[in-house]
């Protein structure tokens, strides 16, 4: 059962020092591995980052590669794109001295990052690699998902739909039945929704649901929930997104939670609920915001825009304009570490990060690095 896995992980992470816990029997792999599909993923970012730490410590260029790809996955889903974005490059500056192995998550969550802050050209760019070198790996699953919500965004549901028809044969075959990641059923099933294949939607999101009920945690839960209530659509659906949104209401998963909330205040507004379309899609609209999720954002506000409201406008800032690697660069320079040490968490070299200091300094109008904790709003670095 996943509550018994969970407290034999939390006995290993509190009773064991990390050093030993990434030697002994690759146990960091496996702790997180459990954790990857629960509600513990602020636990797993933690575990991570302590992991990748002492990687650095011991000069363990690969175990900071693998730790690094496997954090940017609950960076992203708790909504910090940039260091989503930061954390599967480390994947790519791994596999450029051999070390491969993780090469397909790192193109996905990059990719992911880069289609929820709607960049969607770098995004391209990045599943353009050739991945058929990666055919044969089982994690190589990943890439037509995300080809597939690439394809969404650009509007191409069709090609979207073919994507992921390729990702269920390729799951398949190789046994993957999980709630969490890899997990094309729901995205499936909303693609099969909106072109107007309503009963192989349903079939699929029942499968979504499923897997979500068994995980026993609320984040898939709500996934699948999301996935039926589209499918389902009408007021039988928008039960189904209520309480998809409910599960989530004090989750730290703001991700899945701006995403669900943009769905849900869509389908009231079609059912002519225009009072609480408005207060959903506003709160949408705020959690967006918040964690730079551009194309959520935008889709709040062309639902307010249809309902006849006149949604705020955000202010770009000079922090909205910095890219991922500069707000992370930026961040570990606000926090006090200097361009070495900032070199070796981000595994670039000391020249590309005073290239991206450089630009963010530019950008957020200051001269210095004193000034970056009030230029980025976070704690100024204390010393002793």
């Amino acid at each position: 059962p996943r509550a018994d896995l969970l407290e034999v992980v939390r006995r290993a992470l509190a009773e064991a020092p990390i050093e030993e816990l990434i030697t002994e029997g690759q146990a960091v792999e496996l702790a997180t591995g459990v954790l990857f599909a629960t509600d513990e993923l602020p636990l797993m970012t933690d575990v991570l980052t302590r992991a990748i730490d002492a990687s650095q410590r011991a000069g363990n260029f690969a175990k900071i590669g693998l730790y690094s790809v496997a954090r940017s996955f609950p960076n992203l889903m708790l909504g910090r794109l940039g260091d989503a974005v930061a954390d599967a490059e480390s994947g790519f500056r791994a596999s450029e001295i051999g070390w491969e192995a993780f090469l397909p998550q790192a193109i996905a969550h990059r990719a992911l990052a880069q289609i929820e802050r709607a960049e969607l050209e770098a995004a391209g760019a990045i599943l353009g690699v050739d991945d058929e070198p990666l055919r044969q790996r089982a994690d190589w699953i990943a890439i037509p998902i995300v080809r597939a919500r690439l394809f969404e965004a650009l509007g191409d549901t069709s090609r979207a739909i073919a994507e992921l028809r390729t990702a269920a044969q390729f799951g398949a075959a190789v046994g993957y039945r999980s709630p969490g990641p890899p997990e094309w059923r729901r995205w499936l099933s909303l693609a099969l929704a909106r072109a107007g294949e309503r009963d192989e939607a349903r079939s699929v999101a029942e499968d979504a649901l499923q897997l979500g009920r068994e995980s026993g945690a609320r984040w898939p839960l709500a996934a699948g929930l999301h996935a039926a209530g589209v499918a389902e659509g009408g007021a039988a659906g928008i039960e189904m997104l209520r309480e998809a949104a409910e599960l989530l209401a004090d989750s730290p998963v703001v991700l899945e939670r701006t995403r669900i909330l943009v769905e849900l205040g869509g389908a009231l507004r079609r059912q002519g609920l225009r009072t609480d379309a408005r207060q959903t899609l506003g709160a949408a609209l705020d959690l967006a915001h918040r964690i730079g999720a551009r194309a959520l954002l935008e889709g709040a506000r062309s639902e307010l825009w249809a309902l006849g409201a006149r949604p705020r406008r955000f202010a770009l800032s000079g922090v909205e304009s910095l890219t991922p690697a500069e707000e992370r660069v930026a961040g570990l320079a606000a926090g006090g570490r200097t361009n070495r040490e900032i070199a070796q968490a981000l595994f670039v070299t000391p020249k590309a990060v005073e290239y991206h200091l450089a630009n963010a300094y530019r950008k957020l109008g200051i001269a210095s690095r004193t000034e970056l904790s009030g230029a980025l709003g976070t704690p100024a670095a204390t010393t002793q």
